[in-house]
């Protein structure tokens, strides 16, 4: 008898100075959340330009966009279909047309080969520093309401 109670007296003092060790670590802490706010403001284009230069960008590398936007009148397949072309141009020093590949359509197969003639016929400023650039462009086919 007195040997169960001296393991049940022992077993209740590992058991208190375990909570204690817990509770020292903080494990029956709530949590407390508070809401934490930046200051946003805008940046200077000096800023932005120095920004633009640590990240290794400068107007070298900013992507051609063309003179004047036009807008192209593209026949309709007979089924009337909206959609869009994603395209990665590659522009020549001169400002020409260099390059144009398809990265995507949808729907595929119906407005690819007219959204690379329409972007081929382009011409883009001549580029600063001599270097050829590349963009990304989506060209969509909306088809008119009808009336």
């Amino acid at each position: 008898m007195r040997f169960a109670g001296s393991l049940f007296l022992a077993a209740i003092v590992v058991i208190a100075i375990f909570a204690i060790g817990m509770h020292a670590w903080g494990v029956f802490d709530e949590e407390v959340r508070t809401l934490e706010f930046e200051e946003i403001r805008l940046i200077s284009a000096r800023e932005r330009r120095d920004l633009a230069w640590l990240l290794g960008e400068d107007e070298r590398t900013v992507p051609p966009r063309p003179s004047i936007e036009q807008i192209p009148r593209v026949p309709l397949p007979p089924r009337e279909i909206s959609g869009f072309v994603q395209l990665e141009v590659t522009v020549a020093p001169d400002g020409t047309v260099d390059n144009v590949d398809v990265l995507g359509a949808v729907p595929a197969g119906i407005y690819e080969e007219q959204a690379q003639e329409i972007v081929s016929e382009r011409r883009y400023p001549p580029a600063i520093g001599g270097a050829p650039g590349t963009h990304t462009e989506i060209i969509d086919f909306t088809v008119p309401a009808e009336e």
